[in-house]
């Protein structure tokens, strides 16, 4: 009888074991190595500093910082202590802990040094002393050792985080990140990112994944958002159809310019351009002495940039009078100007022919029904957009394959990032009924852009519900910035030129701005033309093949990257 109870319970143990088996979405082999390392696992301390606004509160930040850790201890066995600065304040601080540590290192070495040479000395003549070592004992404590908290129960012991420890690290900015590196401040990621950390690949766009890459390598995770706008022609579909024009071939501004002639001819109760009308897909060569990186101030040097342009797209820079597509572009605007045709005013909730419009994907559904959406610039992903906000691992960290679990989870799982971006539910944000978020006071306020993955937080206050999936349906449609990374050496740069171009610009610039109509930006476009053709300076100080032009430099930096094939 005894036997057959003891044969009826292995049985049903073991099909219940089964059950559970086949339960779970994770393998027999692979669940027996999570129960294996999670047994094994160590509890830690890891140092987490963050960007906080102003407004918030410590109180606010030490109740967030309460909840985080519930959840990565019940996850991870890590205690994260959280420290919230203002942008301005968190760069001082950290530069104070790193000189900190660094100094405490080298004093270390230096005594080091000093105790070897004793040890020689007292050597050298007969004398032996025991040696003696400083060194830093592991504060880690295993999982086993438990401490008895304010209510009497136990629960497990979290190591005193240490002195010299930095783990985790908000920051912004691209040439803040290179120093970083430079500095060896932030951890290579790679390997994180290969391994335990490889989710984070689904979860960010590949742009900031490839932005994240210095000389081949990851030193930080970028905060996945929507990157940058839309340039739209908008063109009315079905004066289009009237008309008979496809509004599909109107890729670029002069192009829909017979259909505006026929709108405003025929049709009086609408109006022909709708909104004012900039110079569209274009990179002046024009540069910031300070940055030694180009910006957009008008010059007679540039680019025309077409839509599908991204890293790999080599810009070809020279006179803008010798680009059709930048001069069509001028002549096209002054002619509708001249025509009156521009009502910079107009109502766009009302009929128009075309209207240029900057925006997100979500003018499409605005206005998508009744006009053609011709996309002149796709959304770029420019330096201050991948860099606006950044997680790293220091070099001083205590653990990089436990810190970047932290940073993993919190890009990846809503719960957590909810939590660091808006604080406690009901506390300091509550959801309404259509999915929206209204906050219930400013005692915790974060930078959306600075706190993790965008898109698997709520959207923030006055967003639509669904904002985040048109975000990421623009995110397919970035590019990056054809100049991302580029910046002349100063050493190498020739100022001369430079001064030539914008001597050139002062002159030129001025005049084509003081023509009065269609007539008058036509003979003077063709007489630049001519006159900057001829000017040997200026034409020099374009040349490809001038040492020490910026066309040069770019060139040279632009083949070492993408070289000629052959």
């Amino acid at each position: 009888m005894n036997k057959r109870l003891i044969s009826l319970m292995l049985t049903v143990i073991m099909l219940f074991s089964v059950m559970l088996t086949s339960c779970s979405s994770t393998s027999g082999e692979n669940a027996e190595q999570e129960i294996t390392d999670e047994a094994s696992r160590y509890t830690t301390t890891l140092s987490m500093y963050l960007i906080t606004e102003k407004e918030t509160t410590d109180e606010a930040a030490a109740a967030v910082a309460e909840a985080f850790n519930k959840i990565t201890k019940a996850k991870f066995k890590t205690q994260v202590n959280m420290y919230f600065y203002t942008e301005d304040e968190l760069y001082d601080v950290l530069e104070e802990k790193v000189a900190g540590i660094e100094a405490e290192i080298e004093a270390e070495e230096a005594a080091r040094k000093a105790a070897k040479q004793r040890q020689k000395e007292l050597k050298a003549l007969g004398i032996t002393e025991a040696a003696t070592t400083a060194e830093e004992t592991s504060d880690e404590t295993t999982a086993e050792e438990t401490v008895v908290n304010e209510w009497g129960l136990s629960e497990l012991k979290y190591p005193e985080e240490s002195s010299r420890q930095i783990d985790i690290i908000a920051f912004t900015g691209y040439e803040r990140y290179l120093d970083y590196i430079d500095r060896d401040v932030l951890s290579r990621l790679d390997d994180e990112l290969s391994s335990g950390s490889k989710k984070l690949k689904d979860y960010i766009n590949p742009v900031f994944m490839d932005a994240a890459k210095v000389d081949g390598s990851t030193y930080a995770i970028p905060n996945n958002h929507v990157i940058g706008e839309y340039t739209y022609l908008l063109v009315n579909k079905e004066l289009a159809a009237k008309y008979s024009y496809d509004p599909t071939d109107f890729t670029e501004l002069s192009f829909a310019a017979e259909f505006v002639e026929d709108v405003a001819k025929y049709e009086p109760d609408v109006t022909p351009v709708c909104g004012e009308l900039e110079l569209t897909n274009i990179k002046y060569m024009s540069l910031d002495k300070d940055t030694l990186k180009f910006t957009d101030e008008r010059s007679v040097v540039g680019a025309f940039v077409s839509a599908t342009a991204g890293y790999s797209t080599r810009v070809s820079f020279r006179q803008i009078f010798a680009t059709r597509q930048i001069t069509d572009q001028i002549k096209t605007i002054q002619d509708f100007a001249d025509k009156g045709y521009i009502k910079k005013n107009a109502d766009p909730s009302k009929p128009f022919a075309i209207s240029v419009m900057k925006g997100s994907r979500d003018l499409v559904n605005q206005y998508g029904d009744k006009y053609e959406m011709i996309v002149l610039e796709n959304p770029m992903a420019t330096e201050e957009s991948l860099y606006s906000g950044m997680f790293g691992v220091t070099t001083y960290t205590k653990d990089l394959t436990r810190s970047m679990e932290i940073v993993t989870y919190l890009n990846t799982n809503s719960e957590l990032r909810n939590l660091l971006q808006y604080g406690i539910e009901g506390v300091n944000y509550q959801i309404n009924e259509d999915g929206t978020l209204t906050r219930l006071n400013k005692d915790y306020m974060m930078d959306l852009g600075k706190t993790g993955n965008a898109f698997v937080a709520y959207p923030e206050e006055g967003m639509p519900a669904d904002a985040w999936e048109s975000g990421k349906l623009q995110n397919i449609d970035a590019r990056l910035d054809p100049l991302h990374g580029f910046s002349f050496d100063a050493e190498e740069l020739d100022w001369k030129w430079v001064e030539i171009m914008e001597k050139v610009s002062d002159e030129y610039l001025p005049k084509l701005d003081a023509c009065k109509s269609a007539e008058e930006v036509t003979a003077f476009v063709d007489k630049a033309y001519e006159e900057l053709l001829a000017n040997t300076d200026f034409a020099n100080a374009n040349k490809t093949l001038t040492e020490g032009t910026p066309n040069y430099l770019y060139n040279e930096w632009y083949n070492t990257n993408w070289p000629p094939e052959g």
